[in-house]
């Protein structure tokens, strides 16, 4: 424990000089694969790396550490983007990266920029992200850091050279020896982390065959902390989460259509929550599920969202259910900012916490009863004799 706290201890160690380290850490400093993420924090997809970064660590919090460090491509021409960015990497040095990330992705480089220049801004900002205004300032003028993220910009390109590569696209990834651009959906990263666990499991001394274990159930898709309200209400026996990207995920007319019709013929067993995650399209989903639910329309809009994409719109029930659901007046309007929980979580679809296929769900009734009889499987024998006096 005490050799665990010391890493710990260590990970989060400030930088040695005198301007405080603006690197990130995400997950456990002895992780056997350490990832090092290259952000410029000034960039509209910054926010949605980050979440996804999160995201991978979530999912494989023993296996993989990653470092975010802050930095540009070299072309110095905008003042304005130099003072936002050394402020974005002043803050998360200060643990307020996601706030300041928020702000950059809503309000954009331009107008973060103006706020900065002044006091009232600087004071209206501080209220908004809930830090103290005296900080804010202190951060928004310190320049320090900008040494900082030169050194990692020659740093990247030094190795983006090695491998015959002078122009080159943030975020860009090292892994060992490995240095290799990539979108913010992780679309390398994922690959290249799983070809790795796959060659250590192929060196590693293989144990004994033995059967597959069970699927583990994960309290955090038992229970989700989403806000999407679920079809059905919180209080039934079981719960079904699919998670998606927007109104054309093929997961939508893959596994909703059998959880619906389980619950046409059995309505009071499963829960369904359809949670639009991402920084996208998912915005017109996220939405659209927020009017639905205010002007009571989400069981429509379930089934129509579990027909396939090809065929919805030949329904002729479609253009006034969505003219209904797009018209819904909120006060406040609904919030479209991702949520980090949400994003933590992984994709697909999850009954009581354990992850599914569609042939899982084809036989829903005998799948709920197996999920019943693993949280119970003594309770015939221990089931409360019958009092005969």
């Amino acid at each position: 424990m005490l050799a665990s706290l010391l890493a710990l201890a260590l990970w989060a160690a400030p930088s040695s000089h005198g301007c405080p380290d603006t690197s990130v850490r995400l997950g456990h400093a002895a992780a056997p694969t350490q990832l090092r993420a290259h952000l410029d924090p000034t960039s509209s997809s910054a926010l949605g790396t980050v979440l996804e970064l999160r995201r991978l660590v979530g999912e494989r919090p023993e296996d993989v550490a990653v470092t975010l460090e802050w930095t540009h491509l070299g072309v110095r021409l905008d003042p304005r983007a130099d003072r936002v960015r050394i402020w974005v990497a002043a803050m998360a040095g200060a643990g307020h990266m996601m706030g300041a990330l928020r702000v950059v992705r809503r309000d954009g480089v331009d107008r973060v920029y103006v706020r900065l220049g002044t006091a009232h801004g600087r004071a209206r900002l501080a209220k908004e992200l809930g830090i103290d205004g005296g900080a804010l300032d202190q951060l928004a003028n310190r320049r320090c850091h900008d040494a900082q993220m030169e050194k990692t910009r020659r740093d990247v390109a030094a190795r983006m050279a090695d491998r015959g590569t002078a122009v080159f696209r943030l975020p860009v990834f090292f892994v060992d020896d490995l240095t290799f651009e990539d979108s913010g959906l992780l679309d390398r990263v994922r690959p290249v982390l799983a070809r790795r666990r796959s060659r250590a499991r192929t060196t590693a001394e293989r144990p004994r065959p033995s059967p597959p274990p069970a699927k583990a159930s994960s309290p955090r898709l038992l229970h989700p902390n989403v806000r999407t309200a679920p079809l059905g209400g919180p209080g039934l026996r079981h719960v079904f989460v699919l998670l998606v990207r927007g109104e054309d995920d093929p997961a939508l007319s893959t596994l909703l259509p059998p959880v619906l019709a389980h619950r046409r013929s059995h309505p009071a067993e499963v829960s369904v929550y359809v949670v639009a995650r991402g920084l996208g399209l998912e915005h017109g989903l996220r939405q659209r599920m927020c009017k639905a639910e205010a002007a009571g329309l989400m069981p429509a809009y379930l089934r129509y969202l579990s027909r396939d994409p090809s065929v919805r719109f030949s329904d002729p029930a479609t253009d006034p259910l969505l003219a209904a659901i797009d018209s819904t007046e909120l006060d406040p309007p609904c919030d479209l900012d991702p949520d980090e929980d949400e994003e933590a979580l992984p994709d697909g679809g999850w009954l009581d916490g354990v992850p599914v296929t569609r042939g899982d769900l084809e036989g829903l009734g005998k799948s709920l009863e197996r999920l019943e009889a693993a949280r119970r499987p003594l309770a015939p024998l221990l089931s409360p004799a019958v009092d005969e006096l």
